[in-house]
């Protein structure tokens, strides 16, 4: 299983909208620069993400929590998403470019596009298989973070 660490948002019928944090950086990491891991990380997600995973733990909105999805989803859906298309791309040129090099163009989009949507076909049809949905493993040991509107005990804090 892949995990992170999330705060829970909003809940209701089993399910639970997550909010997840741009990547910090680890003990084992350069507190300063971090590992190029976190570089990767601070370039592609500066803000908060939103997911919706399954949460048969029950929580409630401003619990940490860890979320995770089985790797083989993971990896499956990534080869889905990347390798099938550009393989598709690949091949429909060459097919193409036996006749000419218009009609290579013109088979790669077509090839690509095809691969499109038989990938939003598959998609579709495992939308609701619990293997391929993050879900909430446990909750983490820490202060609840307020989440529906802002915290009195910051608000108290800061008058003082």
């Amino acid at each position: 299983m892949i995990e992170t660490e999330a705060y829970v948002i909003s809940v209701a019928d089993g399910m639970a909208w997550v909010e997840t944090r741009p990547h910090q950086a680890c003990p084992n990491c350069d507190p300063v620069h971090g590992c190029r891991s976190l570089s990767i990380a601070r370039v592609f997600a500066l803000k908060p993400q939103h997911y919706q995973v399954l949460d048969p733990l029950h929580s409630q909105p401003g619990d940490q929590v860890v979320v995770a999805v089985a790797e083989q989803a993971l990896t499956r859906s990534a080869l889905l998403g990347y390798i099938v298309p550009l393989l598709a791309l690949f091949f429909g040129a060459i097919l193409g470019a036996l006749m000419s090099e218009i009609a290579s163009v013109v088979a790669a989009v077509v090839a690509f596009l095809f691969s499109l949507l038989m990938i939003r076909q598959y998609a579709a049809k495992y939308r609701g298989n619990a293997v391929f949905q993050p879900v909430i493993l446990r909750r983490l040991p820490q202060q609840r973070r307020c989440v529906e509107k802002p915290c009195q005990l910051k608000k108290n804090s800061a008058n003082s």
